[in-house]
């Protein structure tokens, strides 16, 4: 899957309305875990237990129903407050042996009608321990795929980290799914546009999903009711760890246009987990036929939604070859350092670092990619598997000498042609058909020219076997 969820943790800005029940006003105004008792949530740690406070500054609440925690702190009236808030009693729960990174969420806590304190989604989400992904069998038919899925994630978090140069400072979950229709209903749930058809359509397709929740945090929908390869699993588990680390990058993916966000994770996960489908072939071709999205109209979730509906994989393949072109021009390198340049509080950063990069606004860049998808050719690698040198002349002039296969002999009807260890050559060539005249140099004897007609699509490698056959 490649498409993500947005939440925009509004909700987290507001005063607690945990099961719709708000706060009320008390005779003291300082706020007490107690209160939340009396509401009915499950406070289970406070810092009554963790530094013999008064129950006034930190109230853990379980939510069994998530499988995660949400640390509220109490009576803090300033960003200020909240962070040195959070920071010691994250010290106090780390040397009293509890482990932060199953904190979801934390969050102030005010009176009802008490201006919110506004926290960054950084600020409720990070903490300063780098956390392990935490895999989950959400079903019975998953607890089979802990083995397969734990080490997957453990080397892509490893790799993924020092490619990007971003820590895993904030905790995730990683749920597997694979009862088909629970994946429908929960795409269905976080993607309100999709009928129950549509959502079962995704869930079909493998669709999975990383979503940044008010109250569970950040955490993977993954989607196994498809029973994908081993493959196909490593680039569906990196393409949404990606967006993790964007988010740990951003602070929120919503500090990101989507023609970045949604090609960086193809562009990372192909690095990381090898390639699935030739993106780059994709955005070219439909860039010669004239048919290719424009990154301007590819910035917001409304956006993408409205052009995936008639570009399908089109959208994708703009995005990563947005991505890859700035890799391929500019080093990637470059690409990291936009990644890290998004940034919640400041929304323009990472327009004005892409101009940095490139010396060119949106507008200027998407014509630069447009060219340069245009220009794009492919290219064809011929292995001589026989025991004759031989030659291959192009319409344009350009000559290329195979010397013969030592360890080869003349192949029968019924023969395989083999490509391994035998003499080869890669030739780059112009999309559309090419015609090759393949000859057989010999000073006793003549084999007749033959010719081989390529067709070639642009960004894509060919292999062919030259053989000689009796």
């Amino acid at each position: 899957m490649r498409r993500i969820l947005f939440s925009l943790l509004t909700a987290l800005a507001l005063a607690l309305t945990t099961a719709g029940l708000p706060v009320r006003a008390l005779q003291d105004p300082r706020i007490s875990c107690q209160e939340l008792r009396d509401l009915g949530l499950p406070v289970v740690l406070s810092d009554r237990d963790l530094t013999g406070g008064e129950e006034l500054g930190f109230c853990l609440v379980a939510r069994p129903e998530e499988d995660t925690f949400i640390a509220y702190l109490p009576n803090t009236a300033t960003p200020e407050d909240f962070r040195t808030a959070k920071l010691a009693y994250v010290t106090a729960m780390t040397a009293g042996g509890y482990d932060v990174c199953r904190i979801g969420v934390w969050r102030p806590l005010g009176r009802e009608g008490a201006a919110p304190v506004p926290v960054t989604a950084a600020d409720r989400l990070n903490t300063p321990s780098v956390c392990p992904a935490r895999v989950v069998a959400r079903d019975p038919g998953a607890a089979s795929w802990l083995g397969e899925v734990e080490p997957l994630i453990a080397d892509i978090a490893k790799r993924g980290a020092a490619d990007l140069g971003v820590s895993a400072h904030r905790p995730l979950t990683v749920d597997l799914h694979t009862d088909r229709a629970a994946v429908a209903a929960a795409l269905a749930a976080e993607r309100p546009e999709w009928d129950p058809r549509a959502a079962a359509d995704e869930a079909r397709r493998g669709r999975s999903l990383t979503v940044l929740s008010p109250s569970r945090g950040m955490y993977m929908l993954v989607n196994l009711s498809d029973q994908p390869s081993q493959e196909v699993l490593a680039r569906r588990l990196a393409h949404e760890y990606v967006h993790y680390l964007q988010s740990v990058a951003a602070g929120t993916l919503d500090a990101y246009p989507l023609w970045f966000l949604e090609g960086h994770a193809e562009y990372e996960m192909e690095r990381l987990a090898g390639p699935g489908w030739n993106p780059r072939a994709d955005a070219a071709t439909r860039q010669r036929r004239g048919v290719a999205p424009s990154l301007i109209d590819l910035i917001t979730a409304e956006q993408w939604a409205s052009l995936e509906e008639r570009h399908e994989n089109g959208v994708y393949s703009r995005g990563y070859s947005a991505v890859a072109f700035i890799a391929d021009r500019w080093g990637h390198a470059a690409t990291a350092r936009l990644l890290r340049s998004a940034d919640e509080s400041d929304p323009g950063r990472f327009d004005r670092t892409l101009s940095e990069i490139t010396g060119m606004d949106l507008a200027g860049f998407d014509r630069a990619l447009s060219e340069w998808l245009q220009r794009l050719t492919g290219s064809a690698t011929f292995y001589n598997d026989s025991p004759m040198s031989q030659r291959l002349e192009l319409a344009d002039g350009r000559r290329f000498d195979l010397p013969a296969c030592t360890t080869c002999t003349f192949h029968r009807a019924a023969d395989t042609c083999q490509i391994e260890g035998r003499p080869s050559v890669r030739i780059e060539l112009p999309p559309g058909d090419v015609r090759i005249t393949r000859i057989v140099p010999n000073n006793r004897i003549h084999f007749p020219d033959s010719h081989v007609i390529i067709a070639m699509e642009p960004a894509t490698n060919l292999t062919r076997c030259l053989e000689l056959r009796v």
